[in-house]
């Protein structure tokens, strides 16, 4: 794919997307994994509130979205695209969307991330994060269980960047990118509450599992998304009727950053207003 669609290159407006990345990825995991501890992770207030296991799950579930929707449409999501998963970011590098070090990055920022937020949960709650694995991602059904958390994993994260890129396609559509994807997130995790532990992230998987130790079904997670991501992305290059991004920010093609850094910035799709011309005297 061209070339335009890349960030620019001056390495101010690329540590900006980065740090971005990175912080939007810390908010997400960071009141998540919050959300996981104090729904179920300590009795004293799920047994003050009254809360049964459907209502706990209920207020993750809202947490997890609100939080996403909120990175997504945030100052954070304007600069870096906020998306915060690495299947995601795979996807738009497939795309050309993203360079390789630029893909890279954003994976090592978001696992950074990630983690980072783990290991001060794990501190300042230790009990809580014992006792629930600081929402360690694991399959749930006794049915082949680790088969159906993987087939659930690939099929869902497909359905995930397929949506993406098709409210990416359109000018008209891309505004109502974040809130589909909350919709989207929240439908999924009620259904499959119960029978699989759903993540479709590996960096959210990857990071309470490094903190608490908890490797065992964490190759599920990590290479379901991928792979649900690289099939999902050719499957959209083989069928004409199904669509492909034109910008790598989810909801926005404001250029913030690129506009303080202007002059070294040349064709990016994703940046506010037309490309700077030179005038005919120049």
């Amino acid at each position: 794919m061209a070339a335009h669609g890349k960030l620019a290159s001056h390495p101010v407006v690329c540590a900006c997307h980065y740090a971005s990345e990175f912080l939007a990825t810390f908010l997400f995991v960071g009141l998540l994994s919050l959300a996981i501890l104090a729904f179920f992770g300590m009795p004293e207030l799920t047994e003050a509130w009254g809360a049964g296991g459907f209502a706990r799950t209920l207020g993750v579930v809202g947490v997890c979205v609100a939080t996403l929707v909120g990175v997504i449409y945030s100052p954070l999501g304007k600069i870096s695209g906020a998306h915060v998963n690495p299947a995601v970011s795979l996807a738009f590098w497939m795309e050309g969307l993203l360079r390789t070090r630029d893909f890279l990055a954003y994976v090592a920022a978001q696992v950074a991330g990630a983690t980072l937020a783990c290991l001060l949960l794990a501190w300042a709650f230790p009990a809580a994060a014992e006792r629930v694995s600081l929402g360690v991602s694991g399959p749930v059904t006794a049915w082949h269980p680790a088969l159906t958390a993987f087939a659930v994993e690939l099929l869902l994260t497909g359905l995930l960047i397929s949506l993406l890129f098709h409210f990416l396609h359109s000018n008209a559509w891309i505004p109502y990118t974040g809130a589909a994807v909350g919709v989207f997130v929240f439908v999924a995790a009620l259904v499959t509450s119960g029978l699989v532990g759903l993540s479709l992230n590996p960096a959210r998987s990857l990071a309470p599992a490094l903190v608490m130790g908890k490797l065992d079904h964490l190759w599920i997670y990590l290479t379901a998304p991928f792979l649900g991501a690289f099939l999902t992305v050719h499957a959209h290059r083989m069928c004409s009727l199904l669509k492909h991004p034109t910008c790598y920010r989810l909801c926005h093609r404001e250029g913030y950053v690129e506009r303080l850094f202007q002059r070294y910035v040349l064709d990016d799709p994703c940046r506010l207003g037309p490309p700077p011309t030179q005038s005919e005297g120049d």
